[in-house]
């Protein structure tokens, strides 16, 4: 239970449904894939998504922007309770990979978070409320698709 303003809140911590392994690969700052960080009990998609199997792992969830953004809010919670200083970064990147969303699409806006965060998985002082030029030049300038029926093409700024 959590104390908000004097009353107590039922809920669980972000982040408690997921083994603790994992919880401490993502605070230690290494990788991990979002859509492992899906609660079981949230489908979005496909039936079964983050469901146990018969061998007591967990299915690989669908890889759509609603469950990225379900996975992402479970990580940025996690690191945030934490490191609270580091939360309007995380908060930052989330705006950054909803832009990209708007340029290039779901696909390259999620490429784009994984490709940003295994570099910074490598680089503990990367800022993460700034875009980072190369990686979205490559992942969304490159392959940026104009939105709209019989809309040209417009140049990426």
């Amino acid at each position: 239970r959590v104390s908000v303003g004097g009353d107590l809140v039922k809920g669980d911590p972000p982040g408690s449904h997921l083994p603790r392994k994992l919880r401490e690969r993502a605070l230690d700052g290494y990788y991990v894939d979002i859509f492992s960080l899906l609660p079981p009990e949230s489908p979005v998609g496909n039936v079964g998504l983050g469901s146990e199997t018969k061998r007591g792992k967990r299915s690989r969830a669908e890889r759509t922007f609603d469950n990225w953004i379900k996975g992402y809010s479970v990580y940025a919670g996690l690191v945030a309770a934490a490191y609270p200083e580091r939360g309007w970064h995380l908060f930052a990147h989330q705006a950054n990979v909803m832009r990209a969303r708007t340029i290039a699409g779901d696909a390259l806006a999620i490429e784009y978070d994984e490709v940003f965060r295994k570099s910074a998985s490598n680089k503990p002082m990367v800022r993460w409320d700034l875009i980072d030029d190369q990686h979205w030049l490559v992942t969304v300038g490159s392959q940026s698709r104009a939105r709209g029926d019989g809309e040209k093409r417009r140049p990426f700024v």
